[in-house]
């Protein structure tokens, strides 16, 4: 048989075989890939409608509570059914998903008020329902089991939320029942299509259908055990997708997900034949491809061999010429052997290129030499440190940095094993690990802290290969990285310091937003109180009540001062204050603030310099640290300790506080707040400062973000210490200023007469700040023209340039802002009279008016005394 026949056998066995083998394999992979594609499909559509049902429970469970909360509860003690009618019929409006109704029980399960109203359940004891008997045994709202509604017929679901009277105690109940096949609610997901057959289903741990395309089966358990493989392990508590039988005896695909919060079972199923029909057509074609491609590449193969043994034939001739050379090994006489040979295709090229081997090897042998001189030089003269290991960890050679680093002389390393040099490497040698799958693969390299060599050398484990990607051994390149690893920390230190600047920056311009539009708002809120305040005698019924609705917007506009100082806005009037005499001030309202079993302890430096701050905030300051202080000790006895004094910080030590602002170093008054609490965990330690932020059930609000908005306002710092178990540490860093000689006198404030008459311009983008303002300066007496705009007031200021005596004027107006209308105003009249009203407070306002002939401010919201004393101010008799 001759070498073409036996090569032509040969490639035609391998190709079919290879084809063959891999068509089989990539049908297979093909197959499982498809039917995890598939699977994965049905199971994300389980998965995203479980979310997708999740979330509109919850929001639902949350705007019943919210509902429950809208009720007025004098209405509720006092039985006010119209009233209560009324707000369930705003409520009914602002919530339409419980477009099913909403009604309120009483302590007992009878249906006390219900909207939209209805004759036959109004009264009607539903005690017996699930949903009332679990609200009141948990005392919370539920998500109740799905039934049918007496009021609509539909399948309804309850969401309730607990009814408190002013005293905490429970009054009843109010449910908001939503119909559960609308598309307001979880209708929508029954038109989930999954492939052309596929839908989606809901059921709970009961068998109940909840949720069904078709209408007949909802609120059904038709369900049996034994029906359903995976129906029933779900039940169990299994999750997950997988092939079953239906109830119907049809094979299919069934995806089932728990609903978080709820013992309800969410399905996706799709007929198998259906979802599998891919793999069955991908089968069929992969087979035709196979088959066609052993056919071509036979035939081609053939061709191929017959092309290539053709010159073999003649090449064998030319080797066994080279075969009886009486000198192999000279490039002489390979040469005249081979001249015999004059084929002109590769065959003779290749005889050409025999000839120039023995010529070209012996120049080659020279260039090594001198190359493994020069390497030599090379690997002794490079200052990093490199071993290089045989495959069976024997060390070959080692560079002078190295030998002196390990303290072994070069000769004296050589043929010791690896691990006798290197003790403790935490990682497997490299000349040990598997080859890579290709030998195109790149060799990995592994980077390990070597300890013999110290922390500062990284050590470098490169596998050697050969061009077969046979493994030969390793090199270890050990290099100094205490540049780099400095390097590193200080970029990383910079990183998070910046990316914390760009937070906080975030959150306060966020914060100064909100606060001054909420300003507007409570600007009317409070001046309709307080001209109701001034209409109403003392003995007045609505008295008590308006006085508390004037309170709570002073606690709001409080609370808008806090957002303020936490966006670095809200040093209001600014002084220069001993921080120990603050502490002292407050040492009273400090110790009812605290827990009864805390203990607290003052330590004042003496003389301190001063703080140039605003009083109130330092107030507040304190508060919040007190506070904070007091819950970490929760009910435990403790300690809270509170000193002052006075440090010489440099760059370095500001540069570890909390939020580095590139502080100037230089001296710094202290306030030190220490407690000996629970303390914190490095995780906690870097959110406490953020809004809203708490580790307590009771906590809300600001908290140590206002104390961060407050001390950054003041170009202070904060340093933070506290470990689990060991307490907690807040300094808190202020610049030191100088003693002025006037600084610790003090001043008295003579009142100004009253102003009488007159006319105002009133300037206000905002109708309700513009009506509420308008009254109060008509019960003072006043004149009053109003403008919304810039240019209104513009108009009307000419129209009434002689008989206007006041303008007030606000800051921040959409087209023409205040700033812009103040000068126009100046143009036209140089002594023109302007109050500058704003929410900011007014060292934020009028650092842009200084020097411009602005008469006065007044901040948002005021009361008609605010307005008085400020007008008596700006328009007394000279």
């Amino acid at each position: 048989m001759t070498l073409r026949t036996k090569t032509s056998l040969l490639l035609a066995g391998i190709i079919t075989i290879s084809l063959g083998v891999t068509g089989y394999f990539y049908l297979q992979f093909l197959q499982q890939s498809l039917k995890n594609s598939i699977l994965a499909g049905v199971d994300a559509v389980a998965r995203t409608t479980s979310e997708s049902i999740a979330r509109f429970l919850d929001d639902s469970l949350r705007d019943a509570r919210v509902a429950a909360m809208a009720l007025p509860v004098a209405a509720l003690e006092k039985n006010d059914i119209l009233t209560l009618e009324k707000r369930l019929r705003t409520l009914v409006e602002n919530f339409p998903k419980f477009e099913n109704g909403m009604f309120i029980l009483d302590k007992k399960g009878r249906v006390w008020v219900d909207y939209p109203p209805s004759p036959k359940v109004r009264g009607l004891d539903v005690s017996f329902r699930e949903y009332f008997q679990r609200t009141m045994k948990e005392e919370k709202g539920i998500i109740g089991v799905p039934y049918i509604s007496k009021r609509t017929g539909q399948p309804v679901l309850t969401f309730t939320a607990l009814l408190r009277g002013s005293n905490q105690q429970i009054l009843g109940m109010l449910g908001c029942s939503v119909q559960i096949l609308s598309p307001s609610a979880l209708g929508g997901i029954r038109k989930t299509k999954i492939g052309k057959t596929g839908y989606i289903y809901v059921y709970d741990k009961s068998r109940l259908m909840i949720l069904h395309p078709q209408d007949a089966r909802v609120l059904k358990r038709d369900v049996p055990p034994g029906a359903n493989r995976l129906f029933d392990e779900a039940i169990k508590g299994f999750e997950g997708i997988g092939e079953t039988v239906n109830s119907r005896g049809i094979p299919m695909l069934l995806s089932l997900r728990h609903i978080p919060g709820t013992d309800w079972i969410i399905g996706a199923q799709q007929l198998q034949s259906e979802a599998y029909a891919p793999i069955a057509a991908a089968r069929r074609y992969i087979l035709v491809g196979i088959l066609l491609a052993v056919i071509a590449s036979a035939g081609v193969g053939t061709i191929a061999v017959s092309q290539i043994t053709q010159p073999l034939a003649r090449l064998r001739q030319g080797a066994l010429l080279l075969e009886t050379a009486e000198h192999e090994g000279s490039s002489a006489q390979i040469k005249d052997e081979l001249e015999g040979i004059r084929s002109k295709d590769e065959i003779g090229e290749l005889a050409r290129a025999f000839q120039d081997i023995s010529q070209k090897l012996q120049d080659t042998l020279t260039s090594l030499r001198r190359a493994s001189n020069d390497w030599e030089r090379t690997f002794n003269t490079v200052p990093d440190l490199i071993a290089i290991i045989d495959a069976q960890d024997n060390i070959v050679k080692v560079n002078r940095a190295m030998a002196a680093k390990l303290g072994v002389k070069v000769q004296e390393a050589e043929g010791l094993k690896c691990r006798e040099l290197f003790q403790d490497l935490s990682t497997p040698n490299p000349s040990s690990d598997p080859e890579p799958e290709s030998g195109d693969d790149p060799a990995p390299i592994q980077e390990l802290l070597q300890k013999k060599l110290g922390q500062d050398f990284l050590l470098t484990a490169s596998p050697l290969k050969s061009p077969d990607a046979e493994l030969l051994g390793a090199v270890y390149v050990a290099r100094d990285i205490s540049e780099r690893r400095r390097a590193e920390e200080e970029r990383a230190k910079l990183v998070a310091q910046m990316r914390e600047v760009q937070k906080l920056e975030s959150l306060g311009v966020l914060a100064g937003g909100i606060a001054h539009d909420f300003n507007n708002i409570l600007m009317a809120i409070l001046g309709n109180a307080d001209l109701a305040l001034f209409s109403l005698s003392a003995a007045s019924p609505a008295r008590p009540q308006i006085e508390e609705i004037a309170r709570a917007s002073q606690r709001a506009a409080d609370l808008c001062r806090q957002m303020l100082a936490y966006s670095g806005k809200g040093r209001f009037v600014v002084g220069r204050y001993d921080l120990s005499e603050i502490v002292q001030e407050m040492a009273q309202m400090l110790e009812v603030s605290v827990s009864k079993k805390a203990t607290l302890r003052y330590s004042f430096a003496p003389e301190l310099p001063a703080v140039e701050a605003d009083a109130t905030q330092l107030r507040q300051v304190i508060m919040n640290l007190i506070t904070n202080a007091s819950e970490s000790l929760e009910d435990q006895k403790g300690v809270i300790s509170v000193t002052t004094g006075v440090l010489d910080c440099d760059r370095a030590y500001l540069a570890d506080s909390h939020l580095d602002d590139r502080l100037p170093a230089g001296r710094y008054v202290y306030l030190e707040v220490a407690d000996t609490g629970s303390g914190m965990d490095a995780e906690t330690r870097q959110r406490i400062f953020d809004p809203f932020f708490t580790t307590k059930f009771t906590g809300r609000g600001l908290g140590l973000a206002v104390v961060l908005g407050i001390v950054r306002g003041h170009r202070g710092a904060i340093k933070v210490s506290s470990e689990p178990g060991q307490g907690t540490k807040f300094r808190i860093l202020f610049p030191a200023v100088a003693w002025g000689p006037a600084d610790r006198a003090a001043s008295t404030i003579q009142c100004a007469p009253l102003a009488h008459g007159g006319t105002v311009l009133l300037v206000d983008d905002d109708p309700k700040v513009r009506q509420v303002a308008t009254q109060m300066l008509t019960i003072l007496g006043y004149k009053v023209l109003a403008a919304a705009t810039g240019r209104e007031a513009l108009e009307a200021y000419k129209m009434g340039v002689k008989e206007i005596d006041c303008v007030i004027l606000d800051l921040t107006m959409p087209e023409m802002g205040g700033e812009e209308v103040f000068h126009q105003l100046r143009q036209l009249r140089r002594d023109v009279c302007v109050i500058l009203s704003s929410g900011y407070n007014e060292q934020e306002v009028t650092q842009k008016f200084t020097g411009k002939g602005l008469a006065g401010f007044i901040q948002k919201p005021y009361t008609m005394a605010n307005l008085q004393v400020t007008l008596n101010q700006v328009l007394r008799p000279t």
